[in-house]
């Protein structure tokens, strides 16, 4: 499946926000890793659903998994446009398949796996947004011992709304995943991981030509030693080397970057129903034209809570540095923060809130650029109620309402948002 609106990046989650389903809305683990779709608390339904899917189609040692989400709903400000908005009526659907093959939940194995999802977005009044999506992601993984490999390669292309360029936009992305981890002992492992994420970004202009935004390039490798102190607590030193391609301005005005990161992370089990997780460090940057900066303190933290068998609270606050999609010569410091409460009821009843927000402090890149001397601050704040039944171990309905809104420094950047709509899930 794909991920929501205002949480997507290839480079650091929550950054390039293409509009979705504008569902899950869940917060992820503590971690900057590539990710298809946010995870959050448990529903309590969620276990026995998803026994019973792996019962169903089962064809010899391939499991093939249909699924289906549709969605229709009514969006005052579809371009996330300040003074020209433009409301409208949208239908979504999105069928799609995963085939599982392997041994999935085993501590020995091989696995490999494969999923598509299609998608058709349907704008009543304005038609020249309707659009065909496609998200395919094949992984697969090597199980030993004290060995595991992994591998992934994903291809997307969507439609759909940026938060920080404030335009409805076409992107593309490429992105291939390694990972590696040995246990030296049973509290002593390593973990070495790279990824290259390929990004593009094109600005769909409603009757008028469209305009490119940058493409990014980026390769990133990352090592870890970790150690399990106590049954409880995990912790971990990392450090991550990474290298930027941005191309789209001027050759000029996009210097390519290099970073270094060193972090420590843990997790540890406070209780039965608290867990808390995070990860610490600083980063280095240096940019093509001789530019440097750093150190940048930069941080993933996070926790959870069930406080009864029905509620789940979830919370994470981060800080991430972000290269600009739309302006040249400059990145951003991203910070912000993200909750969940979710509440089942009536054995079939779950209603859930999620509320954020993220400030973006950008930062040249270059002095020389002629856009150095704009300065930029954006203050985004979302809030999300959902209200979900599950009808039965496949099929669960919903509807929700999604209020967002920007303020910028630059009033041009300013707007807000009011979604809301009804939705279905189902999974064979």
């Amino acid at each position: 499946m794909k991920c929501t609106d205002m949480e997507k990046s290839y480079f650091t989650p929550f950054t390039l926000c293409c509009d979705s389903a504008v569902i899950a809305g869940l917060i992820p683990a503590a971690s900057a890793q590539v990710s298809n779709i946010e995870e959050g608390p448990t529903n309590v339904f969620d276990t026995e659903r998803d026994e019973a899917l792996a019962k169903f189609l089962n064809l010899g040692p391939i499991s093939v998994r249909p699924h289906f989400y549709g969605a229709a709903y009514y969006d005052d400000n579809v371009a996330l446009d300040r003074s020209n908005k433009r409301e409208d009526l949208v239908w979504k659907f999105a069928p799609g398949v995963l085939f599982d093959l392997g041994e999935f939940r085993g501590d020995k194995g091989t696995y490999l796996s494969l999923d598509y999802t299609g998608t058709g977005n349907v704008y009543t009044k304005y038609d020249d947004y309707d659009s065909l999506d496609h998200y395919v992601i094949m992984s697969g993984g090597w199980k030993l011992a004290k060995l595991t490999l992994g591998l992934s390669q994903s291809y997307e292309i969507s439609h759909g709304k940026q938060v920080e360029a404030n335009a409805f936009v076409e992107q593309e992305s490429y992105v291939t995943q390694v990972t590696s981890k040995y246990d030296l002992s049973e509290k002593t492992s390593f973990e070495l991981n790279g990824r290259q994420s390929i990004i593009s970004t094109e600005n769909v202009i409603l009757n008028g030509p469209d305009q490119r935004f940058v493409s990014i390039n980026e390769w990133l490798v990352e090592g870890w030693g970790n150690y399990k102190a106590t049954e409880k607590l995990t912790a971990g030193v990392g450090a991550t080397v990474g290298w930027r391609d941005i191309r789209g301005f001027t050759a000029a005005a996009t210097p390519n970057q290099t970073f270094e990161q060193g972090l420590v992370r843990a997790q540890y089990e406070v209780t039965e129903k608290i867990d808390a997780f995070g990860s610490v460090g600083i980063q280095f940057s240096q940019f093509q034209d001789g530019d440097d900066k750093g150190p940048t303190f930069i941080f993933d933290l996070g926790g959870s809570w069930q406080p009864l068998e029905r509620t789940a609270v979830a919370l994470m606050a981060y800080r991430r540095d972000v290269p600009s999609y739309t302006v040249a010569a400059r990145n951003y410091t991203l910070t912000g923060v993200r909750g969940t409460v979710r509440q089942s009821f009536l054995e079939k009843y779950t209603a859930s809130l999620e509320i954020g927000y993220e400030n973006s402090d950008y930062t040249e890149t270059d002095s020389s650029s002629s856009t150095a001397t704009v300065d930029r601050t954006d203050n985004y704040f979302f809030v999300k109620p959902v209200l979900e039944y599950q009808f039965n171990e496949r099929l669960n309905l919903g509807t929700f309402y999604l209020y967002r809104t920007k303020n910028s420094n630059i009033p041009d950047l300013d707007y807000s948002n009011n979604q809301v709509g009804l939705y279905c899930n189902y999974r064979f």
